[in-house]
Order: C-alpha cells, then structure tokens, then sequence
C-alpha cells in the first residue's frame, strides 16, 4: 500500500485570489478549530486534499488506492480546519482521523459516529457544500461554468488594506475605473448627479448602471434616482468574501448584468468575536473605523452580528495645488470669475475691478478704472471630499427546524451623514440707483451691474444631508428527496437620501435689500469686505436642493435545483426560479431661492412591475465515471431568464458555457450569452418641447429655426448586449502552487439610452452621425402638433411653421452602440523557502478594443483611452511574505497613459504608477486567556505620487477623479483583537 502525504508548508500558507489570500495564523492548540479561508474549486480528491493541507497548514496522510478516481466538491467560504476536510470528504466514504492538531490521517467511515476528538468546539457543521450557491449560478455546489469568477476572502481583503468598499474596489484592475465616488458631486465624464457623495462600481467601463451588485446575493436599491449601488454603504468588516464575474450574467439575475456582477457575501458562519480599530493618516485629512462583530453556532443554527462606525475629516482645495479654477499653469484656461469681494462692475462690454480697503460708502466714478477686474478661485472654499460619518449594522441567522425545513435571514443597515463646502457661485447683482452706496462709471445711470461673490456675506455655499440603505431578507428552505431544494424567499431594500445646500441667497429678499434706501439696513456690494447689517443678511439668507428621493425594492422568489437523472459523468442538474419584483422611486424638492416661500418642483411617484422566470441546466459529458484521455471532465451549462417589465415590455436572455479538463491541472472554459439593462424610471417620463436656433451646415445664414425635443421618452426599450469569453486556469503539477488564470472577453452593446440634449447645437452640422434623430422640412401639421402638445414649454417662441427646418429628437433615446474586448490575465505562485513563504503575484486587465457610435446610424470610432472611456492597460502585481507570525506584502499598483478629449488640442494624461506597501505581526494576548491580535502598518501610495495632470473644466480642477484620487500618501495602523 502505497501513502501520499499531503504536507503543509513550514510557514504560514497563503493562497492566492486573483492577487493574494492569507490565512491566518493560529496557535497549534486551536489548529483544529481555527478558522480559515477556503477556495478549493471541485478537482480530484487527491488535488483537494494537497490544496487543502497548503491553506490550513494542516499535514494528512492517506493510501492512495483511497482516493484515486473521486472527486472532492467545491468548497468556498471561512471554516474550522475539521469542518472543511469534513465537507471535502463529504460522501467519500473516510474521515478525518487526527492524530494531533497538525497531523490528520484519512480511515475509512466506521458504521457507527466517530468518537468526538477531545477540545473540539460543540457547533453544527456549516452548511454543506452542496447547500452553497456562489455568484454566477443558481445551483448548488457548483461554479459558474465558463465564465471567471473572481474572488477576494476575507483574508485578501485583510491584506489590502482598505477601510471601505470604495477604496477596495479600486485596485480591482477589472473594475475600470470609479465613474461615480466621493470626489465627484456632478459626473464630469459620466451624466450622473451624485448629490449624496456615494461610490459606484464600473466593471468594464460601461458604465456604472451596468454593473449588478448584490449584497448576500440579493439586490441593492440603488442611488441617484436609480442610477448607480452606492458601494461605500457596505461594511467591510461584515463581508466574509466578495465574488465578482466580470461576464454578463442577465440569464440569472435579469436587469443590470452587462459588464457582470460584484456580490457582497455576509458572514454567516463566523464563530467567536472580533474586535478591530483602523487610523488612517494623510495630508490634510483623516480617516477612522472601528468595528465589531460576534457569531455564534448550536445544534442546527448559528448567528452573525457586527457593527462599523466609519469616520472621514474633509479635505480641502487649499491643500491641493491642482484643485484650482486657474488652470493656466497646467497648460488650460483661467476659469477664476469675475464676481470676488471685493466685486467688478460691469457697463457697456467694460469690466470696473471696485478699489480694494474700503467700505463701499465714498466711491466715485473716478475710483473705478476700466477694463480691471477682481478675479476670484472659486474652489479655494470647496471640499474635495466631504466629512462623512457611517454606521452600519449587519447580521444573519439559520436554523434547521427538522432534517428537511430551515429558515434565514440576513440584512443590514447603513446610515451616512454627510457635509461639504461646494464651489462659490458668482452673483451677477442688479443694483438700482435708490441703493445708499450706488456707484457707477456711466454718468446717470439708473441701475448698475455687479460681479459678485456672497462668500463672506453668507458663508461659502455648503452642501449636507444623509443617505440611507438597508436590506432585509428572509427565506424558508426544504429538503425534497434525495438531492432536491426548494426556497420560498422575500426580500425588502430601500435607499433614502436627504440633501440640503445652505449660505445661498433668496434672490427676492436679495434684491429688496438691493433697492433699499436705508444705509442702515440696504445690501451694500460695493464694499471689500462684507459691511452688511446681520439682520439684513439673515433676511436674504436663503436654501437650494432640499430634497427627498427614496428608491425601494420589494421582491419575492421560488426556487428550487436538484439532480434529473444521473449520466456516466455525473447528475445532471436543474435549477429554476420564479420571481416577482416591485420598484418604487419617491422625489420631492424644496427650493427657497427666489420667493417668499419655500416652493415645491413637481415631485416625482414612480412605479414598476417585473415577473421573471428563469431555469439553469448543468451536464456532465465527461466526468469521474467515463473521463478519457483528453477528457478528464467536460461540463457543458444552459441558462436562460425571461422578464416581463410593467414599462418596457418583454426581453429573455439565454447564455452556454462549458467547462473542459484535457489533463489534470488544465482548465479551459468559454460562454456565451445575451444581457440587458432596463431604462430608468426617471427616464420613462413626459419630454420638454421648445422652439430655437441651432448652427445648420445647409443653412446659408448658418443657422435655422428647429423645434426640439428634449428629456425623457415613454418610448424607451431595454438596452442589450452580447458578450462571449474564453478562457484557461492552469495548475501544473511539476511546478506546485503556481496558478496562472487568461480570459478573452468581448462585448456588443447595442440600444444604449443616451440623452443629446447637451448636443443639440451640434446635430445639424453633424448630420452624419444624427441623421436619425432629425426630420428635415417637416410638414406644417407636425409642427402644430408639437406645438399643441401639452409638453411645449410655457413662453416658448413659436416660430412659423414654414420657418422650421428640422425637428431634432434630442430625447433620451436607444442609440448608442459599443464594442469592447480585451483580456484578463493573473498568476501567483507559492514558493516555500528557509526564509519563508514568497508569493509572487500579479492582475491585469487588457482592452484592446472600445469603438463606439453615437446613433445606431453613425460610423464607430475608437474611445480607448480617451477621458470618460476605459483605459487600455490596468494592473496590480507584487509579492508577499510570510514567515511564522510576521507577514508582509509590496504591490505595485498601474494605470496605463490616455488622452483627454475634453480640452483643445488633445491632451496627453500620463500613466499613474503607485505603491503599496504592508507589514503585520500576530501576537498572543495578555488581556484575555487564548485570544489572538494582530497589528498592521499599511502605507498606499507609497512615495506620494500627485494625479496627473488632466485639465478638467469642466470641473475647473486639474485632476481626472475617476482614474485617480486626490488623497494622496495613506498611513493606516490597525490593530485587530480576536477571540
């Protein structure tokens, strides 16, 4: 009889998901009921066990004539050392025998229970793994098959060293960029108005409406009136591991899943607490979480609870040298206003700069010389990014009634506050000569023009409000026969936000104060400094954007998956679903601006419907029954999903994959399928209809009369894409613990809703790519239609009827398509030396193609590496070490160069190269008996490096806050106490 020996490194082990995993470190006491993170895809048991014995430092030996020819299931997630060979033995007939908490032999299963090993926690086993479904897939046990599933544990989330979701998703090379964060209030490349400070994921830079995230598998409400997940609401320290599938996945989850699908998995097994306080420290601003969770487990059931608190200083532009309206030094315009304190009159086309120290009351014409002015940087007074206080509540619990009927429920609850000085608006003041301290340059004047700033009269404008979002959900599963399982759940999720914009004048008072004779009470401008009576100025002191929006989601779910019949590759396998699916959006905003009261804009009472079904098959070909030479296993997956929307109508989407095993540490896998993404609710509304003049290449003037019509269309259908990979994970055996993982991906994205209402002044000039948007010579009678219609602006121009040259549909509309391909590549590989354990790693993210055409008619062009478009070349690549309880890591973090599109002529913005760097060590606790600590020092961007230099004027900084963050160097210190 031959023995294999499947021996744990002498070192702490660690694994890699995409970059790096670490398990952690335990005393050899508690090697048993230690726990760790386990991704042990199905293989041959012999593999398994090798794979298992390096992530938990646990030594097995085993005859093997045991294990030749079977095949260990997949097992994913955070166990005890025992649960975890328990699950991968699951069915094999052996069991664990441990001999000492590092040294374990395989026996054949006894016909009577094992005698418990001595010191081993009284807990029920976690679920076994045919009970899981990771992302990807409905049915149990399995992985999506063809598609890449990335994961990062808890562990690789330890090790990267991020405070919040946010940060983390941002060194995930398939996550493009962070087209929505804190950093950015109005989307600068992307239409988004990020009122509430959130973050947004954007696999594949298509945009971060398509992108699905889901929280336990459920989903999120959105944000933004539906327009993106706000990600930085999720509680890391709640989070067991995060599974991402950067493959469209409409199939199984319905709307949204075009770039893929980023899952939040709660912790649900956790056993013990943990208690850990993070300070982080960079200039000009800090940041603090602290958090705490607790499991528990018992006869059939377990629990989780955990709470975060997460604190963040503002940072300021003054810290900042490229956060400036006076770009001039970077190569871009002077964007600082005229209207300062003191202000610039304005008369006849000339600009008046008004003196500087004094008091507004003794000027005269002669003190005013022409053609000055007192520009001002109105960003000096903005944030760049907000305080912010999060907490967040989290928790789950199961319970087996019998050996067939369980119940669940998961959820947690965030709540933000948040507060930041926006960018100082220019006044332009319309001051009469009854005002006490009227100044003009033009003799007899009866009014005069004045740029101006309220800052010091009224503070700088200041933004502040909170954001909510929780999910609830609850479930009840059963047992039917031998491998079947059916789930009745329900599932409620909200996203409440509240803003408010203060130090904002009321224009009505403001100007009544302009009028006034008094010079005790009247509103003196000409001042430089603000000499205004208090009362006067509270009187104007008025508020914008006090707004409510609420975004709910209410759904119920059946399902149920087992095995059909059985193959000589293995059972074949269903899973299949019904769901019905309620969103409902609430906005209402008051303004107190103008007026003497505060008005109401139209709210907004927003209703949808979806009833979907959706099956999953899986087969066999080849497998541990009938493998040949070439085919050690083929498994081949069909999905398909079918929604009816109450709105938009009807769209199914199917996708294949297949999954294909030559050799032994040869994987190959491919997929294809269809996906779509749902327009918005607050797309589906009334349109706007007006007359004006736009530039017209066939007009002899150059310009032409048109009627336009603007803003939302009831019209609008899903937008749909097809995508298909292909890929190879291999894992040689004449080379142990190398990985090496290579996906081709490609995307057609056709129907994308665009709104060219900011381009209508281009389309009739260029009618080769708007062609299908403009009625040329339009008839009298669908000019007077237009002009009946109800949407027809108040106090709109009528134009003649024979005097219009064009209608231009300038709606949200289904227009767009793009192309985008590319390729993933990651590899690691543990090497094992006298001086520890090395784990070189790296990720990369390649897109080779991103061409895009604006209407279904226009000619595709290439966007890559333009600003707003992906960028060609991302990746993380590094090592780590481990040597007993010290660990430490070194990651290089890449952004390839790109151009920005946004100024004339192009610009080049250069690649953004930084490093990350980190050093832990595991200690015993003195406080309490057997508690574990560990201390971490992490620095992110290492050697400071600024954002390249990217001339945004649109928003008036010279920085892209997409690619890059203005942050800066990062020192964080955490200190984590187990037990």
């Amino acid at each position: 009889m031959r023995f294999s020996t499947a021996a744990a490194p002498n070192a702490r082990v660690a694994r890699i998901a995409l970059w790096l995993s670490l398990t952690l470190v335990a005393s050899p006491a508690a090697a048993q009921r230690e726990l760790s993170a386990f991704n042990l895809p199905a293989q041959p048991l012999k593999q398994a066990l090798i794979e298992f014995s390096r992530q938990s430092r646990v030594q097995i030996l085993f005859p093997d004539e045991l294990v030749e020819g079977r095949t260990a299931p997949a097992v994913s997630g955070r166990f005890s050392n025992q649960d975890a060979l328990a699950m991968l033995l699951a069915g094999s007939g052996f069991v664990p025998d441990f001999e000492d908490a590092r040294t374990v032999r395989l026996v054949a299963q006894a016909p009577v229970a094992p005698t418990p090993v001595p010191g081993r926690v009284a807990a029920a086993l976690p679920p076994r793994p045919e009970e899981i479904v990771v992302t990807g897939t409905r049915i149990r046990g399995t992985v999506p098959v063809g598609s890449e599933m990335i994961t990062l544990d808890r562990s690789a989330i330890d090790l990267a060293g991020r405070s919040t979701a946010t940060e983390l998703l941002r060194i995930v090379p398939q996550n493009t960029s962070l087209a929505v964060n804190d950093e950015v209030r109005v989307g600068i490349t992307q239409n988004v108005q990020n009122t509430a400070f959130g973050s947004s994921a954007n696999l594949r830079g298509l945009g971060p409406a398509a992108t699905l995230v889901l929280f336990n598998g459920h989903r999120m409400a959105p944000t933004s009136a539906g327009a993106f997940v706000d990600v930085s609401q999720i509680p890391l320290s709640a989070i067991e591991r995060i599974e991402i599938v950067a493959d469209g996945a409409s199939s199984i989850y319905g709307s949204d899943a075009i770039g893929g699908v980023i899952n939040f998995v709660l912790r649900h097994d956790f056993r013990g607490s943990e208690v850990s306080v993070r300070n982080e420290f960079a200039d000009g601003i800090n940041r603090f979480t602290a958090s705490a969770i607790t499991g528990a487990s018992w006869d059939g059931g377990n629990l989780f609870v955990g709470y975060e608190h997460h604190h963040q200083t503002s940072l300021s532009a003054k810290d900042r040298d490229y956060y400036t309206s006076d770009l001039r030094r970077f190569g871009g315009p002077d964007l600082r206003a005229a209207g300062n304190i003191p202000g610039t009159i304005s008369a006849n086309g000339t600009t008046y700069a008004l003196p500087p120290n004094q008091n507004g009351r003794n000027l005269s014409a002669a003190s005013l010389v022409p053609g000055t002015s007192n520009p001002y940087d109105n960003d000096l007074d903005a944030s760049i990014l907000p305080t912010q206080r999060r907490d967040s509540f989290s928790g789950s619990v199961q319970q087996a009634l019998n050996d067939t009927i369980s119940v669940n429920a998961d959820g947690f609850y965030s709540r933000r506050s948040f507060g930041t000085y926006l960018t100082t608006g220019n006044s332009v003041l319309t001051v009469p000569r009854s005002n006490p301290f009227f100044v003009s340059p033009v003799a007899g004047a009866q009014s005069v023009t004045v740029l101006y700033s309220l800052r010091d009269d009224l503070g700088a404008p200041f933004g502040h409000g909170t954001s909510q979002n929780y999910s609830l959900n609850g479930g009840v599963s059963a047992k039917l026969g031998a491998s079947w399982r059916a789930s009745l759940s329900a599932s409620y999720a909200a996203d409440i936000t509240h803003e408010r914009v203060e130090n904002v004048a009321n224009t009505t008072a403001l100007n009544a104060a302009l009028a006034d004779p008094d010079p005790a009470t009247a509103f003196n401008p000409f001042a430089s400094q603000s000499v205004t009576n208090p009362a006067t100025l509270d009187a104007i002191r008025g508020y914008t954007a006090d707004r409510h929006q609420r975004f709910r989601i209410k759904s119920a779910a059946l399902r149920a998956d087992g095995g059909l019949f059985d193959l000589p590759g293995g059972s074949v396998r269903l899973a299949a679903g019904a769901e019905y699916r309620l969103q409902g959006y609430d906005d209402t905003n008051f303004s107190f601006s103008s007026g003497t009261r505060p008005a109401l804009s139209a709210p907004s009472s927003l209703r949808r419907r979806i009833a979907s079904f959706d099956a999953e098959l899986l087969v066999p070909i080849f497998g541990q029954g009938n493998e040949l030479p070439g085919f050690h296993r083929l498994d081949i997956s069909a999905s398909a999903r079918t929604e009816r929307y109450s709105d938009v109508g009807r769209t199914t989407n199917p996708k294949f994959g297949v999954g294909w095993l030559p050799v032994e540490g040869v994987a190959l896998r491919g997929s294809w399928g269809t996906s779509f993404r749902a327009p918005l609710l607050t797309q589906l509304g009334d349109p706007t209809i007006l007359s004006t003049i736009v530039p017209d290449a066939r007009s002899p003037t150059g310009r032409s009369n048109v009627v336009a019509i603007l803003g939302n269309n009831r019209d609008l259908k899903p937008e749909k894409a097809t995508t298909w990979s292909a890929g190879a994970d291999l894992t040689p055996r004449q080379l142990p613990g190398l990985k090496i993982s290579g996906t081709y991906f490609s995307i057609d994205y056709r129907n994308r809703i665009l709104n060219l209402a900011a381009e209508t002044a281009q389309v009739l000039v260029r009618e080769d790519i708007y062609a299908g948007l403009i009625t040329r010579n339009p008839s009298a009678a669908q000019v007077q239609a237009l002009y009946d219609s109800p949407f027809l602006v108040a106090g709109s121009a009528r134009f003649p009827a024979n005097t219009i040259a064009a209608i231009i549909d300038g709606r949200f509309n289904n227009v767009g398509v793009v192309h985008e391909s590319g390729f993933d590549f990651s590899a690691s590989w543990e090497l094992n030396t006298s001086q520890g354990v090395f784990i070189p790693v790296i990720g990369i993210a390649w897109i080779t193609d991103y061409t895009v055409g604006r209407t279904a008619t226009a000619p595709v062009s290439s966007s890559l590496n333009r600003s707003g478009s992906p960028i060609d070349l991302r990746g993380r690549a590094g090592v780590a070490w481990t040597k007993g309880r010290y660990d430490g890591s070194l990651f290089v973090n890449y952004v390839n160069a790109y151009h920005n599109f946004s100024v004339i002529p192009v610009a080049q913005v250069d690649s953004l190269t930084t490093v990350d760097a980190q050093i832990g060590f595991r200690f015993g606790c003195v406080a309490v008996a057997g508690d574990a600590c560990q201390v971490q020092l992490t620095v992110q961007n290492l050697l400071d490096q600024k954002p390249p230099v990217f001339v945004n004027t649109a928003g008036r900084v010279a920085y892209d806050p997409e690619q890059a963050s203005a942050i800066g160097r990062v020192i964080a210190l955490d200190l984590t106490l187990r037990f």
